[in-house]
């Protein structure tokens, strides 16, 4: 890789293609199958300089993790500014996960489970989603689209548990995981929804 612009400039664009060409092998190959030495043969660097910007491979994969986190956060806001109500949210939220799982190996989610720091990371992704779900079903309320008699506490608890559960049992290997996520998803947001919710959400998925 021929070297441009300043060393900070340089590093940085290093990095980006370490982490672009790291993330796009994890998720067709898996994690465990691709090798140090693979990523620094792939972009013509020599493994040290990889380990120079990357300790190891678990670390690309946070980072890569949190990158994706960062762009589904960045497309949401972009859907709250543009939509009125929270079903048209619940249809872009939808969208956007399940897309995210196109493609990807069963082998990934798998090699995901044997990275206890990548999984880590997860579980306080998930806290922080838990701490917006809660303000978001009560506008649900408000709105007339979610149910009042339902505790939803309960349901953001359910549906971790369900997700554990999903990885636990290795669930993607018997279908894909695209399938697994829509059919859960659709059996949740629907669960939820009033009449009225129902209503709008099957006309936009």
């Amino acid at each position: 890789m021929q070297k441009t612009g300043t060393p900070n400039e340089y590093r940085r664009e290093l990095k980006t293609k370490i982490l672009d060409y790291a993330m796009s092998e994890f998720r067709v190959k898996g994690i465990r199958a691709v090798k140090m030495d693979d990523i620094a043969k792939a972009l013509s660097i020599s493994k040290r300089t990889v380990y120079e910007i990357y300790n190891d491979k678990e670390e690309i994969l946070i980072d890569g993790m949190g990158r994706q986190f960062d762009l589904a956060r960045e497309e949401m806001v972009r859907v709250l500014e543009s939509t009125s109500n929270v079903i048209e949210i619940l249809a872009a939220f939808y969208k956007i996960h399940v897309e995210q799982t196109t493609q990807v190996s069963p082998v990934f989610y798998t090699d995901v489970e044997k990275y206890p720091k990548a999984l880590e990371f997860i579980h306080q992704k998930g806290q922080e989603r838990d701490k917006q779900a809660a303000g978001f079903f009560e506008r649900g309320v408000k709105e007339g689209f979610f149910r009042e008699n339902i505790d939803y506490d309960v349901i953001m608890d359910i549906g971790k548990n369900t997700s554990e559960a999903i990885m636990r049992n290795q669930l993607f290997t018997k279908y894909p995981m695209q399938k697994v996520l829509k059919n859960m998803l659709i059996l949740y947001l629907r669960g939820v929804c009033t009449l009225k919710g129902v209503e709008m959400l099957d006309e936009l998925i």
